[in-house]
């Protein structure tokens, strides 16, 4: 996707339009390590986005998938964002791209390796919860044991959530 937000720049403003409004919405909430207001600004987005995952792999099963399809676009396109802004510094394109994809990443890496990964574990909670309902008859101990481990890779998830948005305001 970064590829052709880089390469093919008037088809892309209007296939990545939504993105990039999503990232001009939370760009000026990073960086500022002296506000905490800006901590709980990422925790709380992040945890509704979660939350989200979470409902939407208990009602579709693998409704999950289309959020963190999102995600991935819009890392996409921050990652071009980041090379374009390298290439208007006077970068040959190539060479912008070339150096910028990985850089860029690497810029995600710190907070996003545990953010991604609590956006795994709850799809995965709510797709465990999503069987059970399905599946399991109300009230047996093989229906609470489903809904404790539901629950504690939920909460697992949350705990990733908070790492990921400490790393992402403090380092």
């Amino acid at each position: 996707m970064t590829f052709v937000f880089i390469f093919f720049p008037s088809f892309s403003q209007n296939l990545f339009s939504l993105q990039a409004q999503t990232l001009r919405q939370i760009s000026g909430a990073t960086g500022k390590i002296t506000i905490p207001s800006d901590f709980f600004t990422i925790f709380f987005n992040n945890t509704k986005v979660m939350s989200l995952i979470f409902l939407t792999s208990v009602l579709f099963g693998a409704g999950a998938v289309f959020i963190l399809a999102w995600n991935a676009s819009v890392i996409s396109v921050f990652v071009g964002m980041f090379i374009q802004n390298l290439a208007k510094s006077g970068i040959p394109l190539h060479a912008a791209y070339l150096f910028g994809l990985p850089l860029g990443l690497s810029r995600l890496v710190i907070h996003g390796v545990p953010e991604v990964l609590g956006y795994f574990l709850v799809g995965i909670a709510g797709g465990i919860l999503s069987v059970a309902i399905a599946r399991e008859k109300y009230n047996t101990p093989e229906f609470k044991q489903v809904i404790k481990d539901s629950l504690l890779f939920f909460i697992s998830a949350e705990c990733l959530i908070l790492v990921g948005a400490l790393l992402e305001v403090f380092v």
